[in-house]
């Protein structure tokens, strides 16, 4: 198992992971006051990275913890549920580490929210996503961009960025734009 520990601003996407979370480190530890970009809300923190995979044990996790990780991001997923990795993740979590995990953003109107994914709905996780609030329907709520085309935000339950109508229809069924942030499968 190959674990590194950098510093945010000599953090480089790793070959074996495809760079995949390199934004979300920055965002967390990227330093300050070096003429690049913007400091990330702890840029006096270290990295440590590792590959991802492990789905049934986490083992990987369960060593960065006991390396000294205090949070352990995973933006990567299953909808396999497996005993032995909720027992690895009791036990990264009674050894002082949080888990924040992408809850896969599956669109509400395919899954109604019924379907977990995991790291992200395994207990003692903390599961992030991008889902809309606040409006009954999209009537509720329909605004006009630059190029005078209708579409909706802010609806409850809604898995996505805004949503938009076909042909500029507001009879039309609208369809959801996807968050940039989000991670769509």
């Amino acid at each position: 198992m190959l674990i590194l520990k950098v510093r945010a601003d000599n953090c480089v996407p790793q070959a074996f992971s495809n760079g995949h979370g390199y934004s979300i480190s920055a965002n967390a530890a990227a330093q300050g006051n070096n003429g690049y970009g913007i400091p990330g809300i702890c840029y006096d923190c270290s990295i440590y990275g590792t590959s991802y995979g492990y789905f049934k044990t986490l083992e990987q996790l369960v060593e960065l913890s006991y390396a000294g990780a205090h949070v352990i991001n995973c933006s990567w997923g299953s909808h396999i549920y497996y005993e032995t990795a909720q027992q690895a993740i009791y036990e990264i979590y009674n050894n002082g580490s949080i888990m924040v995990a992408a809850a896969h953003n599956k669109d509400w109107k395919v899954t109604k929210g019924q379907k977990p994914y995991y790291p992200a709905s395994y207990d003692k996780v903390i599961s992030v996503s991008a889902v809309m609030h606040r409006y009954d329907d999209p009537a509720d709520n329909i605004l006009i961009d630059v190029k005078d085309n209708f579409y909706s935000a802010n609806v409850k339950n809604i898995v996505g960025r805004t949503m938009g109508y076909p042909n500029n229809d507001l009879d039309a069924e609208p369809f959801v734009w996807p968050v940039s942030t989000a991670n769509f499968e």
